[in-house]
C-alpha cells in the first residue's frame, strides 16, 4: 500500500476546487478549521484519506468511512459542552475517540485538558495501523512524549471497553455505519457514557437502543449534520 502522503497531495488546486464546488465560505472554513492546525503544529491531520487507499483486509472495512479530520473549532465546542454538562465529574471520565484516524481529536482534546488540569485518560481507537502511526507521530510532534496506549489499534467491534474507566466520554465523527455502531453500543452496556456524535448519520441506531439526546449543536463545517450529544444514563 502507498503511504497517505503519496496518495493524497493537497495544494492550491484543492482550494480552487472547493471554491468552485462549494463556495468561498467552505474554502476559508476548511483552511482555518483544519489546515491551519497543521501549519501551526507541523502535523499531518487535515488531508483526507479515501477509503479505497486504506490497508487491505482490515476487519469490517466494508462498514468503515474514509478518514477526514474534525474541525478544530468543532472539537473546542464539544469540549466546552461536555465539561459544562458533566461539571465537577468531568475529570472522572476517560475520553475515547472511536475511529481516531490521524489523531486530530485526541490532540486538540489533550491540549484543552492540559489547560483545564481536570481530566481523565485521553485515547483514540483506530483499526488502521497506517493512520495510527501518523497519529502517534503527530502526538509526539506536539507533546514530545506519549503515554502508553494513547492510540489503540483495534476494531471497535472487538474492543474491550473495560480497559477504560466505567465513566466514558466517547467522540465519533461518523467513522462507521450502523452495523459497527450497534456492536459498539452493545459493548458499552456496562459503561456510563456521554457520546458526542459528530455528523450523526445513524441517530436512529442510538435512539432504538435506548440512548437519549441531551444536546444538539448546529455546525456549518463541510455541510455536515452538526453534533448530537447522547447518554445512556441520567446525571
Amino acid at each position: 500500500m502507498k503511504s497517505p502522503k503519496d496518495v493524497v497531495k493537497f495544494g492550491f488546486k484543492n482550494y480552487l476546487n472547493m471554491y468552485r464546488s462549494r463556495g468561498i465560505y467552505f474554502a476559508f472554513n476548511y483552511f482555518f478549521n483544519c489546515h491551519l492546525f497543521d501549519i501551526l503544529h507541523r502535523t499531518d491531520t487535515h488531508k483526507w484519506l479515501p477509503k479505497q487507499f486504506e490497508e487491505e483486509n482490515l476487519s469490517n472495512q466494508e462498514h468503515g468511512v474514509g478518514y477526514m479530520a474534525t474541525g478544530t473549532n468543532d472539537i473546542g465546542k464539544c469540549f466546552k459542552i461536555a465539561s459544562k454538562f458533566l461539571g465537577d465529574q468531568f475529570g472522572n471520565y476517560d475520553f475515547l475517540d472511536l475511529g481516531s484516524g490521524k489523531g486530530k481529536v485526541v490532540l486538540v482534546w489533550t491540549g484543552l485538558c492540559k489547560k483545564s488540569r481536570n481530566y481523565g485518560r485521553v485515547s483514540g481507537v483506530e483499526y488502521s495501523e497506517v493512520l495510527s502511526k501518523i497519529a502517534r507521530k503527530n502526538y509526539l510532534r506536539i507533546f514530545k512524549s506519549i503515554p502508553e496506549n494513547t492510540f489503540v489499534v483495534e476494531d471497535v467491534v472487538h474492543l474491550d471497553f473495560s480497559k477504560f474507566k466505567r465513566n466514558l466520554i466517547i467522540f465519533c465523527n461518523n467513522p462507521f455505519d450502523d452495523v459497527v455502531l450497534k456492536c459498539a453500543l452493545d459493548n458499552l452496556r456496562n459503561s456510563e457514557v456521554l457520546l458526542i456524535y459528530h455528523n450523526p448519520i445513524h441517530t436512529g441506531c442510538l435512539l432504538n437502543n435506548g440512548w437519549s439526546i441531551v444536546h444538539k449543536e448546529s455546525c456549518k463545517s463541510y455541510g455536515i449534520q452538526g453534533t448530537t450529544f447522547f447518554t445512556n444514563f441520567q446525571l
